[in-house]
């Protein structure tokens, strides 16, 4: 489904600064909004819940599942988190345009400091500021407009805010950068924004301009956003991941291939041993001593490895994956070894197949990184173990994805290429990956430790065990974990 463009202009000015942008995103085939915001510092404070209302209500007939793209200019990017958390539609990516960035967590306020002071001295006896065109001289404001049409219409729809508005802070959501994030630079006072956006890991580009740009040359600023959405909507990463790692067992992946009848015999004897992350076999300690009736839910765990293993030991067993034929796997062998196990598909960001409280153990190896999102997961996981189970994870270092990956796997060469959070679909282009890993291969994303261990913190965990061991197939195992494990428990 093609994305919808949200423009969101600041609350100082109005949708004029936008309107340009949109008509070039329709001319070139991409729907677009621009809510007004003109009369959001009216009502009752806090503002931020009327200007996230007002995006919601101007998004209120559009279906539910279409993915939305927010374009943020100037304040407006302050509002970002609030407004993803408040609309029905996903946002699958969020481009701050000569924008305020929001904290990362907590809140952020709409101004303090010597510009707080500035304002306040602009303020007249009935406590609301100028327009904002009135703040400047003519010698800053003149370069910002193509002409005197537009610069009159802007003019004419700008609010005058009251000094409070600029007095609050707004939230942040935890959780709220969890997708593709941007940053459009035009002018030099919104460089140390750009910087700050580059030190978190998302994209920059550069338009030079002044602060209005956007109504200068919209051409180039809607050919950027869209360049920008492109990657992050083109791809539905369940369907997409599903697809690749089913072409991964044609293909004969180890991580595909079933365990043999000799494995299942021992496993029954009580001689057993599974993986978490790469070659090593997970610590007994960290799972029950006797699997005997344990109900274990193997996620994100086909390839008729792990599940039947556990199944042999004692425990009821369900395999959920996203690959229909890595479930096959699992079902091989239940059928070739008389297993009593179950599995069933989905993406490991819903469970809700399972009641609360199904699970006495969740084993989660390495598979995270082909899951967009982790909170979610997290959250489920939670949900679906009884009081006192335990959540076993595997997953990537995500310190290996800065390494250009041609120069590290052809030649052992340990360039720094990406800045984090990583993903495919993001950082290289389409022929760069089929070029390095080949048509269809599965999509990664390397996530931060705070999405995998303070995401499971988050989510109600209490961590109990941790575990550390080398990639098992590239040169960083030289130097690096490339694994980490966790053992979490959720409380009685």
């Amino acid at each position: 489904m093609e994305p919808l463009f949200v423009l969101v202009h600041s609350p100082l000015v109005g949708p004029a600064t936008w309107e340009p942008v949109a008509r070039e995103l329709a001319a070139r085939g991409h729907a677009a909004l621009v809510p007004s915001l003109v009369h959001v510092s009216d009502a009752e404070p806090p503002a931020w819940r009327h200007v996230a209302a007002a995006v919601a209500g101007v998004l209120a007939g559009v279906p539910a599942e279409r993915p939305v793209v927010l374009a943020a200019h100037s304040n407006a990017g302050l509002f970002v988190p609030v407004i993803r958390q408040a609309i029905a539609q996903p946002v699958v990516a969020s481009m701050f345009v000569d924008a305020r960035t929001p904290a990362g967590e907590g809140a952020t306020p709409v101004a303090e400091g010597e510009f707080l002071d500035f304002l306040k001295g602009l303020a007249g006896p009935d406590g609301r500021l100028p327009r904002w065109t009135d703040w400047w001289g003519d010698e800053d404001l003149g370069p910002l407009f193509p002409d005197d049409e537009t610069r009159r219409t802007i003019t004419e729809e700008q609010p005058r805010l009251p000094l409070s508005y600029f007095e609050q802070a707004v939230p942040v959501p935890p959780g709220w950068a969890d997708h593709p994030c941007g940053y459009l630079l035009f002018s030099p006072p919104y460089q140390r924004m750009a910087d700050e956006a580059r030190e978190r890991g998302w994209p920059v580009v550069e338009i030079p301009g002044g602060h209005l740009h956007q109504i200068v040359d919209p051409a180039a600023v809607a050919a950027a956003l869209i360049a920008f959405a492109e990657p992050a909507t083109a791809v539905d990463p369940v369907r997409y991941n599903r697809d690749a790692w089913d072409r991964e067992v044609e293909t004969d992946n180890e991580w595909t291939r079933p365990v043999s009848a000799d494995v299942i015999a021992r496993a029954r004897a009580g001689d057993w041993s599974i993986v978490l992350v790469g070659y090593a076999p997970v610590d007994r300690a960290w799972l029950p001593a006797d699997l005997t009736g344990v109900d274990i839910l193997c996620l994100a765990s086909g390839g008729g490895q792990q599940g039947p293993v556990l199944s042999a030991a004692g425990a009821r067993v369900t395999v959920f994956d996203n690959s229909p034929r890595q479930l096959g796997q699992d079902r091989f062998v239940a059928e070739r070894d008389g297993l009593d196990l179950r599995t069933v598909l989905g993406d490991m960001r819903d469970l809700s197949v399972f009641a609360d409280g199904s699970f006495d153990v969740v084993f989660h190896p390495v598979s995270n990184l082909f899951c967009p999102e982790l909170a979610p997961v997290w959250r489920e996981c939670f949900r679906v173990l009884r009081p006192g189970g335990v959540l076993l994870s595997g997953f990537l270092n995500p310190d290996v994805y800065i390494f250009d990956a041609d120069a590290l796997d052809s030649r052992g060469e340990f360039v720094v290429r990406h800045p984090l959070p990583y993903a495919d679909v993001t950082h290289l282009s389409k022929e760069e990956r089929d070029r390095l890993w080949g048509p269809g291969a599965p999509l990664e994303y390397s996530h931060t430790l705070t999405e995998q261990i303070g995401g499971q913190l988050a989510a109600g965990f209490v961590l109990t065990g941790f575990a550390e061991a080398p990639h098992h197939a590239n040169a960083t195992s030289r130097y690096l974990s490339g694994y980490f494990a966790t053992r979490a428990v959720k409380p009685s």
